[in-house]
């Protein structure tokens, strides 16, 4: 069982964000809606078409088709569906410039080019393809399962952008937070102690707008922290780098501690300097006696 009493209409226009940690159920519910799995227990009521009018779902691994570049922006379609939907490859250029990838047929050899496309395209590219088949068949709704994992923020907000334009109510399944200034509403899973409840609520409400700024004052204070925890690491770096005697005093590191650079000098206090001159004389005069028990000897 995903969810527990929940009921809910997703008009058009209306944009919906679903949310939540990892494995609450997400995905499944998009696949739900998407009509991939069946519904055994509630009910489930939406368009039956795939395409115009209809529903479409974006994975977050899009499939790519054998065949023809121009296949891949069609896809369910072949040629000859696009034909009868009076659509040319002027259209499908025009819908590759919406998408970001305006520069494909050139790069690639033109519409006829067949390819591995999986092998040519990169992740980014296969994700804004399927926002072109997205922006050719222009369906009533689309459900979009971390669509743009793929995608720089600012190609996101333009692919949203553009999809709104065309009269496409979003429903997205996505953990990232900037994608709320695009949708209406947000169902967020994995509420509660045992992560089985979930919360709806309309994006923009007073009660969000002082979450954000909740959110914004305890990162000030993280960042706040962040000189004095740099400082208070110096200070151990420097501490653990030390050599220290008996008596207290620091001493250069040693040889093999240095790794190469040069040591620093060693700091030598006056009575220090004095205890190290009596020290000399002790030993010169050590010598002194040894030389003399030599001649002795001899």
């Amino acid at each position: 069982e995903l969810l527990d009493s929940l009921s809910m209409i997703v008009r058009a226009g209306e944009h919906l964000l679903i949310s939540g940690p990892n494995g609450v159920g997400k995905t499944a519910i998009s696949r739900i809606l998407a009509g991939l799995w069946p519904v055994y227990r509630g009910l489930v009521s939406r368009p039956k078409n795939i395409g115009q009018d209809g529903i479409m779902f974006l994975p977050q691994r899009p499939y790519l088709s054998p065949g023809t570049l121009r296949d891949q922006v069609i896809y369910p379609d072949g040629h000859v569906d696009m034909r009868e939907k009076r659509k040319s490859e002027v259209e499908l250029q025009r819908i590759l410039e919406e998408a970001k990838l305006g520069y494909l047929p050139d790069r690639e050899g033109g519409w006829d080019t067949r390819k591995e496309w999986k092998d040519v395209l990169s992740g980014g590219e296969k994700q804004r393809m399927q926002f072109a088949r997205l922006l050719y068949h222009e369906p009533q709704y689309a459900i979009i399962d971390e669509g743009t994992s793929a995608v720089s923020s600012d190609v996101e907000g333009l692919l949203y952008e553009t999809c709104k334009e065309k009269g496409i109510t979003l429903i997205t399944i996505s953990t990232r937070a900037s994608l709320k200034r695009y949708h209406t509403f947000n169902l967020m899973l994995g509420m509660g102690d045992n992560g089985d409840e979930w919360e709806f609520e309309r994006i923009g409400t007073e009660r969000e707008k002082m979450q954000v700024e909740k959110e914004v004052q305890e990162l000030r204070e993280r960042l706040a922290e962040v000189d004095e925890l740099k400082k208070r690491r110096d200070e151990i770096e420097l501490e653990l780098a030390s050599v220290w005697t008996d008596k207290g005093d620091s001493l250069a590191a040693p040889e093999y501690a240095q790794k190469g650079e040069e040591a620093e000098p060693q700091k030598i206090q006056p009575e220090q300097e004095q205890e190290t001159a009596t020290e000399d004389g002790e030993d010169e005069e050590f010598e002194e006696t040894e030389e003399r028990l030599d001649a002795v000897a001899a």
